[in-house]
């Protein structure tokens, strides 16, 4: 099996010899681990579907669809490792020995997961590409007018998380098979996305897959990150008619997936109820962490039962929330005094995790065609 070597980058602090003064900068390490090799024959399709990429409103109103698929090998899920599950990377352009300086820098976003990562990528890209790292090596960049110190062996490290983007990388690299001489990865899960927001009259649906590598543990510990969250609904892939009837009416909604065929149901399966209600559960946890010294007994011992849940959750992500769990989180929304914003964002959770819960899961509505479609004129055939 060929060896492959993945970069990763870590922030440290170092004192030069004899000094004082504390640095900071980016440093960079590798892990590499075997890639299997594997032929179509060894692999079972479980799902395939078209993506729609540059829509062209113009006068010849051209669509380009670009085919992906989801496969199943030594019980893992897996799909193409570019960006969207859409690009195609060359096992022979990672086969190699990949340094930090390699041409082929745009594959990193799809096996890293950098994509959506938001501002916790920036530093790790930077680095990847060479830019952070090569600043903190010493090498001259011209757009400074004062080159960072150089790091150098006898230089003490006094911090450094180097540990934390190892293990991160080490399970990518570990993640990763060669089928026809193409990178695959291993993911979660895969899923309709559903990004319906507040207020506005459009909806767009598309195929994801679940986060993995930097974005495994992402938080959402930031007001941004939890309204993006409550905008973003998740379903099986089956679950076409629930989601058409969770948009509502009056509603644009954007079709940018189309000619899905599901051949495993099974291994495609996702618990969007679940999801929802575990992700909007961690927000709660993480809000009100920093108050535990002024709660009631009570209330911490719901704000304990809910961390466990969410914890729980994450290790079997497909097992129904007890309604328990979903009462203690609904109390401690309940007795807080948040702001108007907050406010209207429990108002929101507690909608939507009704919703979920109640919905029936319609197992056989068909796919609208790929494009736009009013939600009042769609009838389930």
């Amino acid at each position: 099996m060929p060896r492959v070597r993945l970069p990763y980058c870590y922030k440290a602090s170092f004192v030069k010899k004899r000094r004082k003064t504390v640095h900071e900068g980016y440093l960079h390490g590798e892990v590499s681990a075997e890639v299997p090799e594997l032929t179509g024959s060894d692999v079972r399709t479980v799902a395939e579907w078209a993506n729609l990429l540059f829509p062209d409103d113009g006068r010849l109103n051209r669509t380009k669809l670009a085919h992906s698929r989801a496969v199943s090998w030594n019980g893992g899920l897996y799909v193409p490792a570019g960006l969207d599950m859409e690009d195609t990377v060359p096992a022979d352009v990672i086969a190699g020995t990949l340094d930090i300086l390699h041409d082929e820098v745009w594959l990193y976003d799809g096996i890293y997961d950098l994509g959506i990562a938001g501002s916790m990528s920036a530093a790790i890209g930077d680095c990847i590409r060479g830019s952070g790292a090569l600043e903190f090596l010493g090498l001259e960049n011209p757009f400074l007018r004062k080159p960072k110190p150089k790091f150098e062996p006898s230089d003490t490290i006094v911090n450094a998380d180097s540990e934390a983007h190892r293990a991160i990388v080490q399970d990518i690299v570990e993640s990763l098979v060669f089928i026809d001489g193409t990178v695959w990865k291993r993911v979660p899960s895969i899923q309709l996305r559903l990004n319906l927001n507040r207020g506005v009259a459009k909806a767009w649906v598309t195929v994801v897959h679940g986060s993995y590598g930097y974005n495994n543990e992402e938080r959402l510990d930031d007001k941004y990150k939890i309204d993006r969250y409550l905008h973003h609904r998740y379903y099986a892939l089956n679950e076409i008619g629930r989601l058409l009837a969770d948009i509502g009416a009056g509603i644009d909604v954007g079709w940018l997936v189309s000619e899905l065929v599901i051949h495993d149901a099974e291994a495609i399966s996702f618990n969007g109820a679940s999801n929802f209600t575990a992700r909007a559960m961690e927000s709660c946890v993480l809000q009100y962490a920093k108050s535990l010294g002024s709660m009631t007994d009570g209330r911490i011992d719901d704000w304990m039962a809910v961390r466990d849940a969410v914890i729980r959750h994450k290790a079997f992500p497909n097992e129904e929330m007890s309604q328990e769990n979903v009462d203690r989180f609904l109390r401690l929304l309940d007795g807080s005094e948040p702001d108007p914003w907050a406010r209207r964002q429990h108002e929101d959770i507690r909608k939507y995790v009704a919703a979920y819960r109640s919905a029936n899961r319609d197992r056989h509505t068909p796919m609208p065609a790929v494009g736009h479609h009013d939600s009042d004129r769609w009838q389930s055939a």
